[in-house]
């Protein structure tokens, strides 16, 4: 595609930033399995910083990232369909067993 303006003008920039991602714009027309937005990663991510922001003056480091840690798995189980308590409790107990931690998306 040939932009036939300015190349410095602010409308050039935007069409050649679309023609460069154009692509991976455009993908999930190809893949139904692919959301057209963001706003379900957007609401996922939300928990961990309202948590983050919660824990923002904990005085143990460890306490911190144990928090952080849950929060991925907790929100990684939402997001590969599954109970967050079931999940948790399924680790849990693989753990204490000895084996191999599953990860949400191996379930």
């Amino acid at each position: 595609m040939e932009v036939k303006a300015l190349r410095e003008s602010p409308i050039a920039k935007a069409v050649k930033y679309l023609e460069n991602r154009w692509e991976g714009l455009t993908r999930f027309l190809g893949d139904g399995r692919i959301p057209i937005t963001s706003n379900g990663v957007e609401a996922a991510l939300r928990n961990p910083v309202l948590g983050r922001n919660n824990h923002f003056g904990s005085k143990s480091v460890r306490g911190t990232q144990v928090a952080a840690i849950f929060y991925s798995f907790v929100e990684s189980a939402k997001l590969n369909g599954l109970d967050p308590a079931a999940y948790l409790k399924t680790a849990a107990l693989a753990h204490i067993r000895g084996e191999t931690v599953p990860l949400p998306h191996e379930i």
